[in-house]
């Protein structure tokens, strides 16, 4: 794999394609982490949703654009507050087309994110990985980011396993 950087661009998600290249990367995703079926109509869905979510400032959807206009890449993020009221950035989904992996991508959709957070006064941002993807746990690491809890599943089959 080619670990060098390519020339890319990260924009607002804007156009048609935009959103039908987050919503169907974004649905399949999902799918890894959880039983998901990804349907035409989950991707219309999200793609719905989507369109609403640019229209609110604490929302933060963008692409990583090559030079020849391809989207290889996005990053989802939103303000939120905490338990206290602080408000802090939620990274939802960060994703980059597997043949473009290793060549900063990642890393530059997270710097963006990160520059976005901090003209608006935020000052933390928290991401939440699925155990088993090691790569974005490494990117992550790198980007200075430190484990802060740990998420425990378990599925209760029968109820008399308590």
């Amino acid at each position: 794999m080619d670990r060098t950087e390519i020339d890319i661009a990260i924009v607002p998600a804007t156009s048609e394609a935009h959103f039908s290249f987050i919503a169907q990367h974004f649905e399949e995703t999902i799918a890894l982490w959880e039983d998901y079926q990804v349907s035409s109509k989950s991707v219309q869905g999200r793609k719905d949703q989507l369109k609403k979510w640019i229209a609110d400032d604490k929302v933060h959807l963008t692409v990583a654009v090559c030079k020849d206009e391809d989207v290889v890449g996005f990053n989802s993020l939103f303000i939120t507050n905490d338990y206290s009221g602080n408000a802090y950035g939620k990274i939802v989904i960060l994703y980059v087309l597997p043949e473009h992996r290793g060549k900063m991508i990642a890393a530059s959709l997270k710097r963006e994110g990160e520059s976005w957070l901090k003209s608006r006064g935020i000052t933390k941002v928290v991401t939440e990985i699925d155990a088993k993807n090691r790569r974005m746990l490494e990117i992550s690491e790198k980007a200075g980011f430190q484990i802060k809890s740990y998420t425990f599943e378990k599925q209760i089959a029968d109820s008399q396993n308590v």
